[in-house]
């Protein structure tokens, strides 16, 4: 687990670096997420985000409840996943924000 942690946050921290170089020169399409569509088109990907981001919330719940209920302590693991999840929907709500913004704007 610690290696994967290791490999796995440099990579997001990349990724974020050049989505912050990237789509502020590029016009923005993006999609409300929603149910009722594909979490696994291509062509939308803040559907599989926010399918993530779901899921993400809802295993730290999980873990953070389990752990209070076995008495064993709330472990900095699942504090992890659930702020994961919560940071992987914010980040979709600010993109939502922005690009209405953009939209507004005629950027």
């Amino acid at each position: 687990m610690p290696v994967a942690a290791f490999l796995l946050f440099p990579a997001v921290a990349l990724v974020g670096l050049f989505i912050l170089l990237v789509v502020p020169r590029s016009h923005l399409q993006f999609t409300q997420p929603s149910w009722h569509r594909s979490p696994f088109e291509l062509s939308h990907p803040e559907q599989f985000f926010h399918l993530a981001a779901f899921v993400f919330i809802a295993q730290g719940l999980v873990l953070v409840l389990r752990q209070a209920v076995v008495g064993s302590g709330i472990g900095a693991g699942a504090i992890a996943v659930l702020s994961a999840g919560c940071g992987v929907w914010l980040g979709l709500r600010m993109l939502g924000f922005g690009f209405r913004v953009q939209s507004r704007h005629g950027f």
